[in-house]
């Protein structure tokens, strides 16, 4: 392998393995974001839980920004792979593609992020990595949600499937290692409910006993 494909290989092995973090941690923080019933709900709104799902959410930030950066000393974003796409100083796998063409699809698929991705900059450089001092004014003008950080995602994905097949001819296979359908909100729930029906029926118990 010559050292065009291993500095492209890296810099994609780089991207899969922080998109696999990024996209974990934004499923563990939805998960942890909605209750099926008022037991659930109960849960989730918990300090532990709720500090649980926004530790989840700010990794998925910082991780996103990471690959969506436009840096000079970034080593693992789309933007270095495109630069070296417009370079042009290599081949192709699939002959009816041009670097030129290549590289404009890329930009134009990046370009759909752009306004997500610096809203992601922002919260990440302002309130994540730094603390500035309007922490809270800031918070409330980035505007962010579940759908736009899964549209980022799917993006995200989608790039590292073609850049893996057309510039390295390999296939990328994702691998969800950490988001296995968890029930930890519901068995928490489910032992907070009983837990609460022995305490009762004890206090019952007690209180039949001792009115006879």
């Amino acid at each position: 392998m010559d050292n065009f494909k291993i500095n492209l290989t890296n810099i994609l092995d780089n991207i899969s393995n922080i998109y696999t973090v990024a996209n974990e941690s934004y499923l563990f923080s939805k998960y942890f974001n909605n209750g099926k019933n008022d037991s659930e709900i109960r849960i989730i709104e918990s300090p532990s839980i709720r500090f649980l799902k926004h530790s989840m959410w700010r990794i998925c930030i910082i991780e996103l920004d990471k690959v969506f950066k436009k840096s000079d000393n970034h080593h693992f974003s789309f933007y270095e792979i495109t630069n070296i796409v417009k370079q042009g100083n290599f081949k192709i796998y699939n002959t009816n593609l041009n670097n030129d063409s290549l590289f404009l699809k890329w930009a134009k698929d990046l370009s759909k992020a752009k306004s997500t991705v610096a809203e992601i900059n922002k919260l990440r450089n302002k309130v994540y990595a730094h603390t500035d001092r309007n922490k809270t004014a800031l918070i409330e003008d980035i505007n962010l949600d579940y759908s736009q950080i899964e549209e980022l995602l799917e993006i995200c994905l989608s790039m590292i499937k073609e850049m893996n097949l057309i510039l390295l001819d390999r296939a990328y296979l994702e691998n969800k290692i950490y988001f296995r359908n968890p029930r930890i909100v519901e068995a928490l729930a489910n032992f907070s409910a009983t837990t609460r029906k022995q305490r009762i029926e004890k206090l019952l118990g007690s209180d039949g006993k001792n009115s006879k």
